[in-house]
């Protein structure tokens, strides 16, 4: 596989409409990572506290998110939102 780099958004949104998106972007990563600490845990009873400290951080992130888009509700703003995803081919050695 080569390194690549995905479009995941690429659009003009309304405030509500952004925060739906983007929320439940970040809400799907906050699912996945829940996931991942009870796997990890129950399966090998290793320390996930990093995966938990990245838990903590993408909600802090959220939160703020949405209250910056809940006070832009009232007004006639658009948000151009452009996520692109970059995938880079390594081993464990070179990261």
């Amino acid at each position: 596989m080569q390194d690549q780099q995905l479009t995941l958004i690429n659009s003009t949104y309304a405030p509500q409409q952004a925060r739906e998106v983007l929320c439940s972007l970040l809400n799907d990563k906050i699912k996945f990572l829940n996931h991942q600490i009870l796997s990890t845990f129950e399966r090998f009873g290793s320390d996930t506290s990093h995966l938990e400290r990245r838990l903590e951080e993408i909600k802090a992130e959220r939160d703020q998110l949405t209250r910056q888009l809940k006070a832009l509700d009232n007004e006639e703003y658009l948000l151009e939102i452009d996520c692109r995803i970059n995938i880079k081919v390594t081993t464990p050695e070179m990261a």
